[in-house]
């Protein structure tokens, strides 16, 4: 409804100069809806900060509560938090930056405080004694591209180290103090770290740890000659035999089987790689290595999903994802898939570790035969009904008897590898049959 004037100014005085309730009045005047909604704001003499407008009480309880406002454009005087006009959000944003510049700050004072707590030699020589082989392998690479590039990455640095992702190292290192996280978002080193500190010295024999990496470096495969364990026994052989030079330092180990290994001695590597000279061989070797990276890498977003399928989650935590990293570095992809699905079945309380415990013991004992050849697992499996069925059929259409086309003529006594066979069989000779009738 429509108030006349007469009614307007009637409303108005009552409204804002007497105490008569807004019920009383709604009932008075009529009004189909609260009377705040008909009576005219109530100026004040304050002005808006925004326009230049007269703010003004939009209601009794606003004049209350001392809460003014521009009819204009809208700002609300109580509170810049909960006003969107342009000057409280010009407000809000230099406070915000304001803010950012002091937590910036604090920061920096935070890195320059753990830089001054950690630059001496002796803090550092006790920090360095906390990583692993792999890991001073990653901080030696760290510090020599960022020394040799201007536009250093983490790509070149991985390619370098010849790991799969920086994200399994980082967090160890910046722990310890030897890197620390810039407040930009970089990466610096302890500037009391040289490459010649973390130098991977030569050890006098190879330890297990060190034949358990170059193993997994190589996928547990001779190099020479492609088998793998468990059909062979596997050694850690030299590159550069020792009676040549040749050290314990990681690039110059290789994973060969007993055969390989006892066979060549050290006669020069030609003769057992088919015309390859030692320097040939050596560059053969890191360029398979490198593919073998390259490859490692390419199935990381693969073990990730396969990990969040198999825990029914849409996404992988940062907690899971760490594991995550730490496996691909040290474990064949494969592995890492077979132990999360059996993980999945067990639903541990903790998942990650219990993966973890999973691929320790392959590790030391080798993979159970079903992940190194498959095949084994569906030999030992009977065919489902489904692919009995399927193969029935194909055999009908082609006018034969299982027993004319397989060794085995009963079809209970197919198991699952029989039947992938029969079928990958039966599809393929299948247009060629029919053609021929």
């Amino acid at each position: 409804m429509e108030l006349t004037a007469e009614q307007q100014r009637e409303l108005d005085e009552f409204y804002w100069e007497t105490d008569i309730s807004t019920h009383e009045l709604q009932e008075h005047f009529g009004l189909s809806k609260a009377v705040h909604f008909f009576a005219s704001p109530l100026p004040t003499t304050a002005t808006c900060p925004n326009c230049g407008s007269q703010l003004v009480y939009r209601s009794r309880t606003a004049r209350s509560l001392d809460e003014k406002a521009c009819d204009n454009c809208g700002h609300k005087d109580s509170s810049i938090y909960l006003c969107h006009c342009e000057h409280c959000e010009s407000i809000k944003a230099e406070e915000r930056r304001r803010s950012e510049e002091a937590c910036r700050l604090q920061e920096i004072e935070a890195f320059k405080t753990r830089q001054q707590e950690t630059p001496s030699p002796e803090y550092v020589s006790w920090a360095l004694s906390k990583l692993s082989r792999r890991e001073k392998i990653f901080l030696k690479a760290f510090l020599e591209v960022v020394q040799e590039s201007d536009y250093p990455t983490w790509q070149t640095i991985c390619d370098r180290a010849k790991v799969v992702s920086h994200k399994s190292y980082t967090d160890k290192l910046t722990n310890l103090g030897l890197l620390h996280h810039y407040p930009d978002g970089g990466i610096v080193a302890n500037p009391a770290i040289s490459p010649a500190m973390v130098e991977v010295k030569n050890a006098r024999g190879i330890s297990e740890s060190l034949r358990f990496e170059v193993f997994q470096r190589d996928n547990h495969t001779c190099q020479y000659c492609g088998r793998k364990a468990p059909e062979v026994k596997l050694e850690v052989d030299h590159l550069l035999p020792v009676s040549k030079g040749g050290t314990d330092e990681f690039d110059n180990l290789v994973t060969s089987c007993r055969e390989c290994n006892s066979g060549k001695l050290a006669k020069i590597i030609k003769a057992f790689t088919g015309g390859y000279t030692k320097e040939e061989w050596r560059e053969h070797i890191r360029r398979k290595r490198a593919e073998a990276l390259q490859e490692r890498r390419a199935q990381l977003d693969g073990v990730m999903q396969y990990w969040a399928e198999c825990r029914g989650m849409k996404r992988v935590s940062a907690y899971d994802a760490n594991f995550i990293y730490n496996f691909i570095e040290r474990y064949d992809p494969a592995w890492i898939k077979a132990a999360i699905y059996i993980a999945s079945k067990k639903r541990p309380s903790n998942y990650g570790k219990y993966v973890a415990g999973i691929l320790r013991n392959w590790a030391k004992n080798g993979p159970p035969d079903y992940i190194t050849n498959p095949d084994l697992a569906l030999d030992k499996k009977k065919a489902t009904s489904k692919q009995i069925e399927y193969i029935r059929g194909l055999l009908d259409g082609l006018g034969l008897q299982l027993g004319e086309f397989y060794h085995k003529s009963d079809f209970d006594k197919l198991t699952m590898l029989d039947a992938r066979n029969l079928i990958e069989a039966l599809t393929k000779s299948e247009p060629q049959e029919r053609h021929d009738t």
